[in-house]
């Protein structure tokens, strides 16, 4: 999905620090990260939105906090001339990459995937791929769209990781779909015709800590853009695919 940031994958490093008064207190969309014994700390504020720096683990990246405080982004901010404002970092991620973490660190990365309120679409049987998506993300839906054939042919075992980062659309989405008695249903329901999206829903406190779950996820392992795909090839090598995929044959030929 094209937005006004640009996002990259892994953790975000940021190193300048600019002098500014500290908010009296965290903002309302920090507080479920302040809760999961994340650290933030105030940066400054740039074109109204509050830079924060989070930190979990060894591993730290910016977010960007709107005037409400009831919204955040992550990525790169760029003013209207194009000049660089705060700095991520970058990555290459090629095909299929090896993720770029100490062997112990990838086992921990898996798990936590593994362990994330996920729901499938396949074969119980067939390879794994761990997909990270936004309901509110155009390319997450129709790579789904893609990968569906392969699933139902049982090639192929799609396990959905569903996070709200695009705002309150993608937040009551993901609720919607997670609170659902079929999530699997509910998504592809929802992937045809967002407008079935039930905006007076009262959600569960099960089915909030559940999205809140995946979008920790994103904050712990620095993953800032859908889709992100994660699986095993042949030889066990946890590998990532950064954006949509275009040729699911070739995704194929590394897990087969």
């Amino acid at each position: 999905m094209k937005l006004p940031l640009i996002f990259l994958i892994l953790p975000l490093l940021f190193a300048e620090r600019c002098p500014a008064s500290e908010p009296q207190k965290i903002p309302p969309v920090l507080q479920t990260l302040k809760s999961a014994s994340v650290t933030l700390t105030f940066v400054k504020t740039v074109h109204g939105l509050q830079v924060w720096k989070a930190q979990k683990e060894g591993k730290s990246r910016l977010l960007y906090v709107t005037q409400d405080q009831e919204a955040l982004v992550l990525g790169d901010l760029y003013d209207v001339s194009g000049s660089l404002k705060s700095s991520s970092g970058e990555a290459d991620f090629s095909f299929g990459t090896a993720y770029p973490e100490p062997a112990h660190r990838v086992q921990e990365f898996w798990h936590d995937l593994e362990t994330s309120p996920w729901f499938k679409i396949g074969s119980e049987t067939t390879p794994v791929v761990y997909f990270i998506a936004d309901p509110a993300c155009g390319h997450c839906l129709k790579m789904v769209e893609k990968l569906l054939p392969f699933t139902e042919s049982a090639q192929l075992q799609i396990r959905i990781i569903l996070v709200s980062v695009l705002g309150e659309k993608s937040e009551q989405a993901a609720s919607f779909i997670l609170a659902a008695q079929n999530p699997v249903q509910a998504f592809l329901d929802y992937k045809k015709n967002p407008r079935l999206l039930d905006t007076s829903s009262a959600f569960s406190a099960k089915t909030l800590r559940h999205r809140d779950e995946n979008n920790g996820l994103l904050i712990k392992w620095g993953i800032s853009s859908t889709p992100l795909s994660v699986f095993k090839d042949t030889s066990n090598n946890v590998k990532v695919i950064e954006g949509a995929l275009q040729n699911v044959e070739s995704l194929l030929k590394i897990l087969l």
